[in-house]
């Protein structure tokens, strides 16, 4: 007998589990991280002299080297493209916020040990660990979130 042209044809068919889109969470990283590229911005209007400042901060920014400059504008990059891994849920957004665990703390290092930072610290009245925590807790729970959706299979 022949097969009945108006039968449904035979595949396997995927189910759907509704997950479509972007996580609202990935919206806020990333446009946390846009926000960020406006740092740059506001970084050299302070070094230019373009923002009027304080004179314990003038003076940090004064003393700031070309390597200070690099990395600054290197750890914002950094951050923006793994935000933007993960804004294109990308499974290589996991491995660039681990990496850039190890690349802040070197910068982190290497800031901390310079006496115009100290002195920027002490002109401001803060302390180290409350101007680093919130960096650092922020881009831990970016690796956590990003490690969730890999494990969830959301990323591709």
């Amino acid at each position: 007998m022949t097969e009945n042209p108006y039968a449904a044809p035979q595949s396997d068919v995927n189910v759907d589990d509704g997950k479509r889109g972007r996580p609202i969470l990935v919206w806020l990283i990333f446009i946390f991280a846009c926000l960020g590229l406006f740092g740059i911005l506001g970084h050299f209007a302070m070094v230019t002299g373009f923002m009027p400042l304080p004179d314990g901060i003038a003076e940090y920014y004064a003393s700031l080297g070309i390597l200070d400059h690099i990395l600054i504008v290197f750890g914002t990059l950094f951050g923006f493209w793994a935000a933007l891994t993960l804004f294109r849920l990308k499974k290589s957004a996991l491995w660039w916020y681990l990496a850039a665990i190890p690349a802040s703390l070197l910068n982190t290092l290497y800031t901390y040990n310079k006496e115009s930072w100290q002195a920027l610290m002490q002109a401001t009245g803060r302390d180290a660990l409350s101007s680093l925590a919130p960096g650092y807790i922020y881009l831990l729970l970016c690796v956590g979130y990003t490690y969730y959706l890999y494990k969830k299979g959301r990323l591709k």
